[in-house]
């Protein structure tokens, strides 16, 4: 996306961040507003092509930056562009 700018944190030996947040390998973190932690959802025990996992993680972004969820349902299966 070009002139978007998206914060991306990087685990270091400095930030130790997968200790200090209590994370495991394919969790998703997301952060609202104010960087604080909104939800997450592991990808190994929640695969996205089961719809409702999709839609929790659709959901847990839409919510963490505050925009509805769409009412359409043919917005809501897996795998439709959605804009995310």
């Amino acid at each position: 996306m070009e002139g978007v700018s998206l914060p991306l944190l990087q685990d270091d030996n400095t930030q130790d961040v997968w200790t200090r947040w209590g994370v495991t390998y394919r969790d998703v973190v997301v952060l609202d507003g104010e960087n604080q932690v909104a939800g997450s959802l592991n990808l190994s025990n929640n695969s996205l092509a089961e719809e409702s996992n999709w839609l929790a993680l659709k959901t847990l972004l839409l919510d963490a930056a505050g925009v509805d969820s769409p009412s359409d349902p043919e917005d809501t299966a897996a795998g439709t562009d959605s804009g995310l």
